[in-house]
């Protein structure tokens, strides 16, 4: 949700800084499905920009509405 609320304040986000933002929480405890979705999501679109090949088992294309918070 803030990553979302710094995306429609104007402030650009990338994939990359999101995964940044992210991962520590995966240190804390275990994240829920919703979150899991989101992390593959980003990890897969930055990924994608450093042109490196997510496997199949792992990768993410896209986000429900109930992923974005809408």
């Amino acid at each position: 949700m803030n990553m979302k609320a710094l995306h429609d304040s104007g402030v650009p986000v990338g994939d990359t800084e999101a995964l940044a933002y992210i991962f520590p929480r995966t240190m804390e405890e275990p994240l829920s499905e919703q979150w899991i979705m989101i992390y593959t999501y980003v990890f897969t679109q930055a990924m994608k920009f450093k042109k490196v090949e997510v496997p199949e088992t792992s990768r993410r294309e896209s986000l429900s509405d109930y992923d974005c918070g809408n």
